[in-house]
């Protein structure tokens, strides 16, 4: 990547895209991509959670992500973690478990935490 773009700095890896794409992809492709791509620090693999999904969905989603984060641990990358949730309480065990996996960077998608307002809620611990 380096190399391609003619650039010296440093290159993070955003795993941010559609939620179809997502659903397709297994730890290998992601290693795959991050071998290709030689980025300096990679995201954990993002997913979905939003507010109005029923409960069992965003949860098997933050699963997913705890997961795939416990995966990227066998990459000589540098990793960020990822905050994520679709209320105070997954997003609280989300990061705990990163945080127990060794992960102390972390990547935050504020637009959906800022359209779902659970930036207010989780920093002035607003109810929602």
């Amino acid at each position: 990547m380096h190399d391609y773009l003619g650039f010296n700095g440093r290159i993070f890896l955003s795993t941010v895209m559609p939620d179809e794409l997502i659903d397709k992809l297994e730890t290998k492709d992601y290693f795959k991509l991050i071998e290709d791509l030689r980025p300096d620090a990679t995201m954990v693999p993002d997913n979905y959670t939003y507010v109005d999904d029923p409960l069992f969905l965003s949860w098997s989603q933050t699963v997913r992500l705890i997961s795939f984060a416990n995966d990227f641990f066998n990459l000589n990358t540098p990793l960020i973690g990822l905050v994520k949730g679709a209320n105070p309480l997954q997003i609280d065990w989300a990061i705990r478990k990163q945080v127990e996996m060794g992960y102390v960077s972390f990547a935050m998608p504020a637009r959906e935490l800022l359209e779902d307002n659970l930036l207010l809620a989780i920093f002035y611990q607003q109810p929602l």
